[in-house]
């Protein structure tokens, strides 16, 4: 099921939006290095969009800006991209 939060997200109820089938679930790895830079580790298919725009972002710097806020210098985080259609 596709569901958006009410209020803050992971802290107020889940309105349901759609039911989806998802078709596959790939990990994501997010990796800032000391100096700023940031790695994407994911495994990419052939026809596919870039990153950054299956993301909703306008450019890859944009996604970089965001996650730097999320990811601490030195480190990473583990996410889970997935491909789903509307049932």
């Amino acid at each position: 099921m596709l569901y958006n939060w009410f209020g803050k997200p992971y802290r107020s109820k889940q309105i349901d939006v759609a039911p989806v089938m998802v078709h596959w679930v790939r990990p994501l790895q997010i990796h800032q290095c000391p100096d700023g830079e940031m790695f994407y580790s994911c495994i990419e298919f052939p026809g596919c969009r870039r990153l950054y725009e299956t993301e909703g972002f306008e450019s890859e710097w944009e996604m970089d800006e965001w996650f730097r806020k999320v990811v601490k210098p030195g480190d990473f985080s583990t996410k889970f991209l997935m491909s789903f259609e509307l049932i």
